[in-house]
Order: C-alpha cells, then sequence, then structure tokens
C-alpha cells in the first residue's frame, strides 16, 4: 500500500494536468451517459398492451410471481396489474396480481408466527426465503395487500386482511423507533443452537423440536398445516422446515375439532420457543425513502380497512422525518430523490385518505424540494444532490425493481397534485418527466411499469371528487368503488359533491347515496 501511494503522489507531481484533463473528459462522458433520453410524450398506447402480455407470459399460473427462482414480491408489477384492470376491465390481470397476494400469503416468505414478510425465496414454489426482513418491502406488501382487499371477495379478504394485520403487526413490535419512524431491517442470519452464525436460524424448525413443544394431540395439526417432515422441507438447509401452509390440506377444519382455536394456542407455544433463541442483528438506521413506502401502505390500510389507528401510525412516521426541512436520507446524510419522491406520495396518500389538508401542504412543500435538490433541465429528476466537490456525475433513476424508481414515483405524485390543485405547473412538469423517458419506455417498457402506470391513468382521466370533508358514509362508498381511479380533492366552499372527469362535470351530489348512483354510471376509461 504504501508503494502504490508513493506511486500515485509521483504521477500526481509529475503528471498533474495531464490527468486532470483526462478526468474531465471522463466526467464528461460520464454526464451525456447520464442524461435521459428526451423525445415525444405522446406514447403508443398498444405498448402498454404488449407490456400487460408480458407479464400474463412471465406468470407463474401455479405459485403466483413472475419467472422463477429466485423469487421476488415484485409488487410494482402487481400494482400495474390492478391498474390495467382498472382501466381496461381485463379481469384476469386482477386474478394474476390477487393469486400471487394469496400464495405470498400463504408461502415461506411470510413469517407466520411473528409477521411480516421476508426479503425474496430462493425457490420457484416459495418454500424457503432468503429470511432477512426488509421494512421496503412491508410497505409496499401492505399498500397493496390493501388494495387488493378492496377489489376481492370474502375468502380472499380474510386472506389480504391477515397479510396486512401481519406486516402492521411485525412493523410495531419489532421495527418501530421511539420517534414513531421505522428501523431498515432485520438480518437473515443469527446465532444458532451452537453459537455460530447461521442464516434462517431464528425461523426454522426441526420436528424432533416441535414434538418438544406441541401437546401430542395436536403435533399432526400443525405437521399438515405447515408442512413439516422429519428429513426437512427447506431448501438448501437439511433437517429444517420453513412454516408455510401452501401444501396445506384443504379440509384440515373438518378434520380437526376446534382447528383454529388450537392453531392458534401451537403457534403461541412455537413463539414462545422461539423467543429463547438469539434475534437476528437489527439495522436500525430510519431511512426516509423507505419511511414513505411504510406510510402509504399504513395510509391505504387505515382507509382500506377503516382503521384510524393506522392512519395515527403513518402520521406520527411522517411528523417524525418531516418535522425539518430539508429532509435528510439518515442522520445526516443529505436525502435523494427517492426520500423526497416517497416522502411526498405519502403525504399525497394520508390525504387521500383523510382529506386533512395538513398532508396537502406538507405533499406541495416537499416537491417544491424536489424541483429545487433534483430536477433535471430535460425534464427528469436527478437521483442525488448537487455536490460539485463530492460526486463526480449525476445519476438519473430509470429502473422499477425491489424498490420503485424515484421517477416514477415523481410522474404519479405530479398527476395527482395536478388534479387535486388545479395547478398547471404540476401537469407541465409531468409531460417535461414522461418526455424525457418516452425512449427507455417505448424500448424497455419491462423496466418501468409504474411509469406505464402514471401514463394509462393520465390517459384514462381519472375521476375528481370534490367534497368539503370525508364522512364515514362517504368512506363506505368510495371503498365499494375501488374499482374506479379516483382522486379526492377538499373544497371547503361546498355544500354538495361534486364529480369530473376530464373536461366533463356530473350533477352534483348532495348525499352519499347520490355519489353512489352516480359513480356507478362512469367508467374508466
Amino acid at each position: 500500500m504504501k508503494k502504490l501511494c508513493e506511486a500515485i503522489a509521483k504521477q500526481w507531481a509529475e503528471k498533474k494536468e495531464a490527468i486532470e484533463e483526462t478526468a474531465e473528459r471522463g466526467q464528461a462522458l460520464i454526464q451525456a451517459l447520464s442524461k435521459p433520453a428526451a423525445g415525444n410524450f405522446e406514447l403508443d398506447q398498444s405498448l402498454v398492451h404488449d407490456l400487460y402480455k408480458h407479464y400474463e407470459a412471465a406468470n407463474d399460473a401455479d405459485f403466483g410471481g413472475f419467472g422463477g427462482a429466485p423469487k421476488f414480491p415484485n409488487v410494482v408489477i402487481l400494482h400495474f396489474l390492478v391498474d390495467y384492470y382498472r382501466i381496461h376491465r381485463t379481469v384476469e390481470a386482477l386474478k394474476m396480481a390477487q393469486h400471487t397476494a394469496s400464495v405470498i400469503i400463504k408461502s415461506g416468505l411470510h413469517d407466520h408466527l411473528e409477521g411480516g414478510f421476508h426479503r425474496y425465496c430462493v425457490d420457484s414454489e416459495w418454500k424457503t426465503p432468503h429470511f432477512e426482513k426488509m421494512l421496503y418491502d412491508q410497505g409496499q406488501l401492505l399498500e397493496i395487500f390493501s388494495e387488493l382487499y378492496l377489489l376481492s371477495d370474502e375468502s380472499l379478504r380474510i386472506e389480504l386482511q391477515s397479510g396486512i394485520e401481519s406486516i402492521v403487526m411485525y412493523t410495531t413490535e419489532q421495527l418501530q423507533s421511539p420517534s414513531g419512524a421505522y428501523f431498515c431491517a432485520e438480518d437473515a442470519d443469527s446465532l444458532n443452537s451452537s453459537g455460530d452464525k447461521e442464516e434462517g436460524a431464528f425461523a426454522v424448525w426441526t420436528l424432533q423440536e416441535l414434538q418438544e413443544i406441541i401437546p401430542k394431540e395436536d403435533l399432526d395439526l400443525v405437521v399438515e398445516t405447515f408442512n413439516i417432515c422429519s428429513e426437512g422441507n427447506a431448501t438448501q438447509l437439511p433437517g429444517m422446515n420453513v412454516l408455510t401452509k401452501l401444501f396445506a390440506q384443504k379440509d384440515l377444519c373438518s378434520k380437526y375439532l376446534n382447528y383454529f382455536s388450537r392453531l392458534e394456542n401451537c403457534k403461541k407455544l412455537m413463539a414462545e420457543r422461539r423467543k429463547t433463541r438469539a434475534r437476528p442483528h437489527r439495522d436500525e438506521k430510519t431511512l426516509t425513502s423507505w419511511n414513505g413506502l411504510m406510510i402509504s401502505g399504513l395510509a391505504r390500510a387505515g382507509f382500506g380497512l377503516d382503521r384510524k389507528e393506522y392512519i395515527s401510525k403513518a402520521t406520527r412516521a411522517l411528523d417524525a422525518l418531516t418535522k425539518s426541512t430539508p429532509l435528510m436520507r439518515t442522520g445526516k446524510m443529505p436525502a435523494c430523490a427517492d426520500d423526497y419522491a416517497f416522502m411526498i406520495k405519502a403525504a399525497i396518500d394520508l390525504y387521500q385518505s383523510t382529506l386533512d389538508d395538513v398532508f396537502l401542504e406538507k405533499a406541495i412543500t416537499l416537491q417544491q424540494g424536489m424541483e429545487d435538490f433534483f430536477a433535471h433541465p430535460q425534464g427528469a429528476y436527478y437521483y442525488n444532490q448537487l455536490d460539485p466537490d463530492g460526486i463526480v456525475t449525476r445519476a438519473v433513476d430509470d429502473y422499477d425493481g425491489a424498490e420503485p424508481c424515484a421517477n416514477s414515483i415523481a410522474s404519479l405524485n405530479l398527476l395527482r397534485l395536478s388534479l387535486i390543485t388545479g395547478e398547471a405547473n404540476y401537469g407541465e412538469r409531468l409531460t417535461k418527466v414522461m418526455e424525457s423517458f418516452s425512449r427507455p419506455l417505448r424500448e424497455s417498457p419491462v423496466a418501468l411499469p409504474l411509469m406505464w402506470r402514471t401514463s394509462c391513468i393520465n390517459k384514462a382521466c381519472p375521476i375528481v371528487i370534490s367534497l368539503p370533508s370525508l364522512t364515514s358514509e362517504i368512506g363506505n362508498v368510495l371503498r365499494k368503488h375501488s374499482d374506479k381511479i379516483i382522486i379526492l380533492k377538499r373544497d371547503r366552499s361546498l355544500s354538495y359533491i361534486q364529480i369530473c372527469k376530464g373536461t366533463v362535470c356530473y350533477e352534483p351530489c348532495e348525499a352519499a347515496c347520490d355519489l353512489d348512483k352516480s359513480l356507478l354510471q362512469i367508467s374508466n376509461k
């Protein structure tokens, strides 16, 4: 190392000007490659149907999800499918999303004792997870489960509600910080019984261990519910079992008297045993972006299930992270574009769930920060803030993956703000963002399903409902019409409810029952 440092110092002393010239050329090249490709915002909508067909072909009809192992929840795809259904009334799109959600809730990805969901599964049948638990997964799954809950029949609603409650329980008990914001994650590995670090040690079971703690009369019930076997059911973990309900017999309720109460008692015994194990390490950073995803999930769950306590949790976390501006990413680290975009979305989601003007004002303030710190001259948003002394170039986020792309979420934020406020600058800014991404949207639509979602919603013209306040009766009507894309707008000057779609406004409604009748007549297209 000493020789390397001496060599670098010698080169710098002898060739400083040449090195600086080469660095400038390299920086210019990197910046050129980082520019978004401008184009026409008028996208061929047939491409969105091609994107749907791509997901239809990739869909695993048996085990849900898209493609083979390793298998991720791919929530960005599920959101695309839900809104594709809402706009085009393609029932199969909704069924794909519902099936994947149902499988995930039953699967080994789900921690059936402590709640929450692991990061991904190493196999195509969702048997064995990578045991890390990430806040961004909890938030995204919470939101999509809540969306699907309102679009599903009673039997699937029971499953989805269990998934929703599982996430809220886990994040409250294990990830919530004293401020109300949420910590980042828990590790995959922890100390096993021999004192060595091992992935999944906290979560897996041997048949022998279950025989020690489960009453004899209930052992078969547990074995058949969670697919337990002596040789183990976990991929790459011989002799170990992951709890999964995917392979449970459908007639267990009739086979075992008082099945559900007995199962709950057994789960309590297992949870108590698990408390004696070493917990995985908890990453106690509070990332603003991931908290934004969690707040959105809580806001949508609070509205969807009519749970005021979820709205309170979301509000507390939002307040904790936005009490001072500009936003920080974590600690003293400056925020990135996803911190702003996800937190703006969270504030808008809380506004849509409550019509409390405080949340709209917060979203507007944060959107101005988004413009001040990240706006690209060609329309998109840089990922990082300007730091002439520390960053060679400024990247533009352009991929919806395990987390959404900041620009995709920003485009949806701008669309909703334009419809809520009626201010033209948000619509103009949206056009610039979409124009800057027109080439990648055409050439690689699979990379940006959420930006395509914004394009489709914008093309379909959402239903905008202006009203003086959000009463419980109106909330019930809106939940009933969750198959429509609806934007709520509070107007204190109104004594009635006004529905508009594009340039068409309908006869004002005096009561919730009139709103119900009117919405029945309005199509999404």
